[in-house]
């Protein structure tokens, strides 16, 4: 299977003018170890691109190499997103529609799954990630993932006709902004983070 992490990623961070990159306080540098470090959804991230690395302290491990993508992008991109509390699908975004489907459906079912007909949990789960409360759904939670990307999930508990259902919502400041590889990447640490949490009752991040 093809890696998703390109080479090249890697190569353009260890290349990287560090005071571009943290501009205005967004990461910091270590000039000894040639390591960025970036906190991203109240997790602090180490980016060496020299020894072609993602670690996280909090976890002592290297990440899953899908939301590594989006952490080495969003630190090699840094782009004015101005929130705007518009809440937008994937679909809204231009070319979603075709985009998000097949392999890059948004896996909003680890939350669904995770949490059935439970709304406690869900609720429980999303506070313990730092989510703030939305008047959507029969439930909804609102992420700071970045000072400058928002996510909400949007829970509907089921009936006889329909099974419960989670939906992943952006903001639509991020339109433009972010291309649609990278809003896939986002969604899928968002939605398996949140199951993983929902499914050790609050205790794992």
């Amino acid at each position: 299977m093809k890696p998703w992490i390109d080479e090249r990623h890697f190569a353009e961070l260890a290349a990287a003018a560090p005071e571009q990159l943290c501009a205005g306080g967004r990461a910091s540098y270590d000039p000894a170890t040639g390591r960025y470090s970036i906190r991203i959804w109240n997790r602090g991230y180490i980016l060496d691109g020299r020894n072609r690395r993602v670690q996280t302290p909090l976890l002592d491990k290297e990440l899953d190499e899908i939301f590594t993508v989006f952490v080495i992008w969003y630190l090699l991109h840094p782009a004015a997103i101005t929130q705007t509390n518009i809440w937008v699908s994937e679909k809204d975004f231009p070319g979603g529609t075709t985009f998000f489907r097949g392999p890059h459906l948004i896996p909003t079912a680890d939350v669904s799954t995770a949490c059935g007909e439970d709304l406690a949990r869900f609720t429980a789960a999303c506070l313990h990630l730092g989510g703030e409360p939305v008047a959507m759904g029969d439930a909804a939670f609102r992420f700071v993932i970045t000072p400058d990307i928002a996510v909400t999930v949007v829970y509907w508990l089921g009936d006889d006709d329909f099974p419960a259902e989670a939906k992943l919502l952006f903001d639509q400041g991020m339109i433009g902004k972010l291309p649609l590889d990278m809003v896939f990447c986002l969604a899928v640490e968002v939605c398996q983070r949140l199951g993983r949490t929902i499914k050790a009752d609050g205790q794992a991040a």
